[in-house]
């Protein structure tokens, strides 16, 4: 039978509202092992499946993992891709290359540690040009949801390159490959980064007329709390 999943069965007075999730959420990229019980992950996912979509076209599909054999021959096809193209870079002297890799593990060793990853796939169907932000959109209601249920996720792109994802879970051509999003308990939560001021975001009525009114915070130093690594060409925020 049919598991019938409602959004609010079992989240009342447990769970945050919206724009208190939207404020609070952090990409969290290193968790704890405990796993996701189903009833949580079906609500994470049926928050999802809510999002707005062009023509109600819903063309997400959602690729659950928990197995660890299945994950770590995951991880080391990554790995051994991001190593080629760490060494075929020319953004790095040789020398660099050894320490960039292990960076790049240590990364990824500490997303790896999710218990559950949710694959993105969007079907391209009849409307190629609008699936990737309907993906998107969905992406961001799992974000949220996982977030308000107390568990911790973010978007993964530069760790997954499309063809291996799409070999590895043989994915139809018909379907094309978004994010990958870790769930799990944080192990560690990270600080507010900060945000832009709203005034430096928003424009009324028109574009501005002058070009440092458009680039706002672009011709600024990089704001306090931002830290990021470069590694094989690929920018990760903390």
């Amino acid at each position: 039978m049919e598991r019938q999943i409602s959004l609010g069965d079992g989240v009342s007075g447990n769970a945050m509202g919206v724009l208190e999730a939207i404020g609070t959420r952090r990409s969290v990229r290193e968790f704890l092992p405990d796993p996701v019980p189903t009833a949580d992950l079906d609500r994470i996912l049926d928050a999802a499946r809510h999002a707005p979509s062009a023509a109600n076209g819903q063309p997400w599909r959602f690729l659950v993992v928990v197995g660890r054999e299945n994950l770590g021959q995951l991880y080391d096809r990554a790995m051994a891709a991001i190593e080629r193209r760490i060494d075929s870079s020319g953004k790095l002297a040789s020398a660099e290359k050894p320490a960039a890799i292990a960076q790049y593990r240590s990364y990824a060793e500490k997303v790896f540690s999710a218990p559950v990853f949710v694959f993105v796939f969007v079907e391209t169907g009849p409307h190629p040009n609008l699936v990737d932000c309907d993906g998107a959109l969905a992406v961001q209601n799992l974000l949220l949801a996982a977030h308000a249920l107390g568990y911790g996720s973010c978007v993964q792109t530069s760790l997954f390159p499309e063809e291996l994802v799409r070999d590895h879970f043989g994915a139809p051509t018909d379907y094309r490959f978004l994010c990958a999003v870790p769930i799990g308990k944080a192990a560690a939560f990270p600080e507010d980064p900060g945000r832009r001021p709203l005034d430096e975001l928003v424009w009324r009525e028109c574009f501005p007329t002058t070009r440092a009114e458009a680039t706002g915070a672009r011709d600024r130093a990089p704001r306090d709390g931002v830290r990021a690594f470069h590694v094989g060409g690929d920018a990760v925020e903390a």
